[in-house]
């Protein structure tokens, strides 16, 4: 069983890169939350985890539509 993605997924060695696109950060929030509980899943099923302490997330955009 494959972890369903609905946002771009890059995957490189052992990187990982999900790219979420919205046009507010709540809908980015909601994508990426519902994204990274499939794949959560899909990692606790195949007895794999990830390395929190390098997890992050970065949020790109303007300054204004940052800011609002």
């Amino acid at each position: 069983m494959s972890a369903v993605v609905k946002n771009k997924l890059l995957l490189y060695a052992d990187d990982s890169a999900i790219f979420v696109s919205a046009r507010n950060k709540s809908d980015i929030e909601n994508e990426l939350s519902n994204d990274l509980n499939n794949v959560s899943h899909w990692l606790v099923n195949n007895k794999l985890s990830l390395h929190l302490g390098k997890t992050e997330s970065i949020l790109f955009g303007s300054k204004p539509r940052i800011r609002s």
